[in-house]
């Protein structure tokens, strides 16, 4: 029974730790379009209005790509997680689902900026309720990690992840300030 025990758990770190290293890629080839993006910039100079704009769009998307990253890595490997309260494990699940829809409406946005700029109010809608939904998600399980007689480690490391996931999605409503300005 215990093989077939810590088997079972083995087999979903490897997994945690392989989708890991797929957002590890991730970041690595938004750090190489961010340069790309800003080689392009320099190259049309001052043909462009909102270069400023442009470029603190694509800094703020790197950041919160850099911060999604954070938070698999820590997840991926801070074992001690594994010994967190399960409720806790669920409520950072739901947050990071949240953390997702807000991204994806945010990636939404920016592809409707050069394809279809009237649909970005309503993605941008999206970005909000979901931003707001996070915070609330947050505060819950920063409250309740607080309130439970859990280890130091435990609770620095559910609260590192916790962070890196709301100032990912914070930093989106600034992704959003940005396209928005784009647009006019």
């Amino acid at each position: 029974m215990t093989d077939d025990y810590e088997k079972y758990f083995s087999d979903i770190d490897n997994k945690v730790k392989e989708l890991y290293e797929g957002v590890k890629k991730i970041n690595i080839s938004s750090n190489e379009l961010e340069r790309n993006i800003l080689k392009e910039l320099i190259g049309v100079g001052p043909l462009l209005s909102s270069r400023e704009e442009v470029i603190r769009l694509v800094s703020v998307v790197g950041q919160i790509v850099n911060d999604l990253e954070g938070a698999a890595y820590r997840i991926a490997y801070y074992e001690i997680l594994r010994n967190a309260p399960k409720e806790l494990i669920n409520k950072m699940h739901n947050l990071a689902e949240k953390v997702v829809q807000t991204v994806n409406s945010l990636r939404e946005c920016i592809y409707l900026l050069s394809y279809n700029p009237s649909g970005i109010l309503e993605a941008a809608k999206k970005v909000v309720e979901n931003e707001i939904d996070v915070d609330d998600i947050y505060r819950s399980i920063s409250v309740e990690s607080l309130s439970k007689n859990l280890q130091a480690n435990e609770l620095i490391s559910i609260n590192e992840i916790i962070n890196r996931l709301d100032t990912a999605t914070d930093a989106t409503v600034d992704a959003l300030r940005l396209i928005t300005i784009l647009m006019m």
